[in-house]
């Protein structure tokens, strides 16, 4: 099963990022600079846009503090139940056994990220069969059969 996560930078709740990066970090400074960076405003068209959630889409960190916000999700992924989880920022790749076990995944991963204030994007999720000559998937610039 492949998916994205709909909007992830744009809504990644700010207090819940800030929460996973002080289960590590306790820099006061540091984290005075973080919350500067993620209450900035981006500039677009002109005109500067200021937003109460999510980290700024193309920011040099944002991947970063993506990957810390969802790391909630990969700690809570049952692997024997659910199957192996390949997550990169918002891109998601579930590898299961069966079809049953992709379709219980997905349930699985919409409940997760609904706890995370995320949801799928229904446009790019989908479950593939891999199989030699099949179509296939692509996950992080790589095809996959």
């Amino acid at each position: 099963m492949e998916t994205d996560i709909a909007s992830c930078f744009e809504a990644i709740p700010i207090d819940g990022l800030m929460r996973a990066v002080e289960e590590r970090v306790c820099d006061q400074s540091l984290l005075k600079l973080l919350r500067v960076m993620l209450s900035a405003g981006v500039m677009e068209g002109g005109s500067v846009r200021w937003s109460v959630t999510g980290t700024p889409q193309g920011g040099v960190i944002s991947p970063l503090l993506c990957n810390v916000y969802l790391h909630r999700l990969d700690r809570g992924w049952d692997v024997r139940e659910h199957g192996v989880l390949c997550r990169y920022a918002d891109d998601v790749l579930v590898m299961c056994k069966s079809r049953a076990q992709a379709e219980a995944a997905l349930i699985r991963l919409r409940e997760a990220l609904g706890a995370l204030g995320l949801e799928v994007k229904e446009a790019k999720t989908r479950i593939v069969h891999l199989e030699v000559g099949g179509e296939g998937l692509d996950f992080l610039d790589f095809h996959h059969r």
